[in-house]
């Protein structure tokens, strides 16, 4: 016996009339809206002059066609990711209770975030189309057209994919993972122009860079195909057909996959709702951990206090992909390097992606500070049980600094052992600004906000994103200078006593804190 399928409208039209506000929260309502626009209004109106001038000056160095086709590659990368990640259709816990127990079409309740998902690829798309006009200084209107069409086919088959397979987040992992690899190869491999002309138009991350090279002026070697507005029409119609037929697939969606999709929204929902995003980290590991059924695998043989070691090593072998995040976080600067040359926003973009690949590998460090009992059962000093967690961090950053200096190093045209020295003695700084991240406490909502003319502004947030930055920022200052002005020589000393200074002192002061109960 199967019951009929009605449409959603009935429903929506329903939830509508009961969330309908009256006259005052209407009025409420324009009143915040107006108050937006004239504010947003007044701030787009001092800084757009300033930004159209600065983007028509175009960057300070002309990146090749290799560099942008990488860019192109770990863009579509990073999308494909977040969207296995987060479904990418995606239902709450209560939402799917009432798709299982109503006779409502599964389509008809999905459209919406499906329409949600193209839409948001399609404008990360338009950013790619921007960025690329930008560093080749080319007319915004086709490139950027051709980066639309080119999130849309993406976000199109992003959103097609659940409905053609059981497990949509490891082939979205699986497409992340191979553009990843050749955005890799690209960066450290310079290819003729043809060459990279060829290979972008392979797939819809080399859209915009193609567009640009055939506009009029423009065109270095003889185009491969016919100009820019009879391929992209094809483009777009093939994007819109693929987009349809996802909608129209809609009603083949598991509910394992949406359940799934469903919790980290949820996690990420309820990470923003009480801003603290540390609760997003924690929950998700938990979560991550306790999906999986790992293999029983002896301990690695080291003496007595080095067992922590041996636990670190264990849970990465047992959880092998952080390795591949600490390879993506090296693409970044260096691919930036030949779009900016030296300066502070590539020194910026080094340290950041510096913490993000040594704090891959500091979980159980946080586990310790909120969980200090295995500590206890090991016997170890908290400041000894931290100084072990803090050797493989080190030594994964050291390694990552070294590389991602030497590929910086090439993208400047200099010697590279200077910069490799230098690498090497800014490792443990970066380690050192990681783990002082993974050792924050939950946000202290007890803090006094800060007073603006535009209201208050809770400080916890803002408290937890300095201290994640600012001890690294400190210890990895000689080589930020250095980034920043693309000039390695006398900074290696200066630098090695930053890393060892602070490490050193770091392992002491966070060490010596003694806690009876986890905070």
């Amino acid at each position: 016996m199967t019951a009929e399928v009605n449409s959603a409208g009935a429903a929506r039209a329903w939830l509508r009339a009961r969330n309908r506000t009256g006259a005052a929260g209407r009025l409420e309502g324009a009143y915040l809206a107006l108050l937006t626009v004239l504010i947003g209004g007044g701030v787009a109106a001092s800084v757009l002059p300033k930004l159209a001038a600065r983007f028509a000056a175009g960057p300070p160095t002309v990146p090749g066609p290799t560099t942008l086709l990488a860019l192109g590659l770990l863009w579509y990368a990073a999308v494909l990711a977040v969207a296995a990640r987060f479904g990418p259709l995606a239902a709450t816990p209560a939402r799917i209770s009432w798709l299982l127990s109503s006779p409502t079409g599964r389509r008809g309740l999905l459209w919406p975030t499906a329409l949600t998902v193209l839409g948001l690829v399609t404008i990360a798309g338009l950013l790619h189309g921007t960025l690329v006009a930008w560093a080749l200084t080319a007319p915004l209107g086709t490139v950027v057209l051709a980066g639309g069409v080119a999130g849309l086919l993406v976000g199109s088959v992003a959103t097609l994919v659940p409905t053609l397979v059981d497990e949509p987040a490891t082939m979205l992992d699986r497409s992340a993972l191979l553009l990843g690899a050749g955005a890799a190869v690209l960066a450290v491999v310079d290819l003729p122009t043809r060459a990279a002309t060829a290979l972008g138009w392979l797939g819809p991350w080399g859209w915009p860079q193609v567009a640009a090279g055939e506009l009029p002026g423009r065109v270095v070697d003889p185009p491969l195909v016919a100009g820019p507005p009879v391929w992209l029409a094809v483009a777009g119609v093939v994007a819109a057909l693929v987009a349809g037929l996802a909608l129209v697939r809609l009603d083949r969606v598991r509910l394992t996959t949406l359940s799934a999709g469903g919790v980290q929204v949820e996690t990420l929902a309820s990470g923003v709702a009480s801003l603290d995003l540390g609760i997003v980290a924690r929950l998700g590991e938990e979560r991550r951990w306790a999906g999986r059924r790992p293999r029983r695998t002896g301990l690695p043989r080291f003496p007595g206090r080095f067992v922590a070691l041996a636990h670190d090593l264990v849970t990465l072998r047992r959880s092998p992909d952080r390795l591949t995040l600490v390879g993506a976080a090296l693409l970044p600067p260096v691919l930036a390097a030949g779009f900016l040359g030296p300066g502070p926003l590539l020194a910026g973009m080094w340290l950041l992606c510096g913490l993000v690949a040594a704090g891959v590998l500091t979980e159980n460090a946080r586990r310790d500070r909120d969980l200090p009992a295995l500590g206890r059962l090991l016997g170890l000093p908290e400041r000894e049980l931290l100084a072990v967690r803090s050797i493989l961090p080190v030594v994964v950053a050291t390694c990552w600094s070294a590389g991602s200096l030497t590929l910086v190093a090439r993208a400047f045209a200099e010697p590279v052992t200077p910069w490799l020295l230098l690498g090497v003695a800014a490792g443990p700084a970066l380690a050192t600004g990681a783990l002082r991240a993974a050792r924050r406490g939950a946000v202290r909502h007890d803090l006094p906000p800060i007073v603006t003319p535009m209201g208050w502004v809770p400080t916890a947030p803002l408290h937890r994103l300095v201290t994640a930055v600012d001890l690294g920022l400190l210890c990895g200052l000689p080589t930020l200078a250095a980034v920043a002005t693309g000039d390695p020589a006398g900074w290696l000393p200066a630098q090695l006593a930053g890393s060892l200074l602070g490490l050193a002192g770091f392992v002491i002061v966070a060490g010596s804190r003694v806690r009876l109960v986890p905070d």
